[in-house]
């Protein structure tokens, strides 16, 4: 799941003309947060308290990378997606 889901990710920054990707999640959905981090999408804002559930307050997590982020992240601006299928 975590290299598919990587690899999406760098079709959507590599093929589309956007400067931005960003996510929302849920403060306890820590597996999403850690894999974010791990492709270099950092927490950009935290909304305390948002989400209820069984009883218990959540934060609502936004996260995002920029393009240049991103290909800094890489090493290589343009990375060729096609050459890594």
């Amino acid at each position: 799941m975590q290299d598919t889901c990587y690899w999406q990710g760098e079709r959507v920054i590599v093929n589309l003309d956007i400067v931005r990707v960003g996510i929302s999640t849920c403060s306890g959905n820590v597996r999403m947060m850690r894999l974010a981090a791990k492709w270099g999408i950092i927490e950009e804002a935290r909304i305390r308290k948002v989400r209820i559930v069984a009883g218990e307050y959540y934060d609502s997590i936004k996260m995002g990378i920029l393009r240049e982020d991103w290909e800094a992240r890489e090493g290589v601006a343009g990375w060729d997606l096609a050459s890594c299928i």
